[in-house]
């Protein structure tokens, strides 16, 4: 599609997507074990991820945004995906140099997953 190569980038996408996964996986549990009902889940939801998208993004490419909007960004771990996602298929980057971008991603999501079991543990105690 779009006559993008994957097959020629097929690790650096697989890496990539999965370490994305695990970081949206992450925050989606953190939200949820913050949220005391569904109606304030959907609400915080759906805030969090379109401020996400606009800081991180994907909304509108960072170099157009102003230098301290583009400095914010790198706080997101969307914007550290969608970077990745860009090293692999537009400069053409294998798996050896996303090194920083899979150290934040993995971080990310290791601490997220952290925040949401620390999270669900006033769950158990209540």
């Amino acid at each position: 599609m779009f006559d993008l190569p994957l097959h020629e980038h097929l690790g650096g996408y697989a890496l990539m997507a999965t370490l994305s996964a695990a970081c949206a996986t992450a925050f989606a549990l953190a939200v949820v074990t913050v949220c005391r009902t569904r109606e304030q889940l959907a609400a915080t939801s759906v805030v969090l991820v379109l401020l996400l998208a606009a800081v991180g993004g994907n909304l509108f490419p960072r170099f157009l945004m102003p230098e301290w909007l583009q400095s914010v960004a790198w706080l997101t771990f969307n914007g550290w995906a969608l970077d990745g996602f860009q090293q692999v298929f537009w400069y053409g980057s294998d798996v050896a140099d996303l090194g920083v971008h899979t150290l934040v991603l993995g971080f990310a999501a290791c601490a997220l997953f952290l925040a949401a079991n620390l999270l669900a543990l006033r769950w158990s105690r209540s």
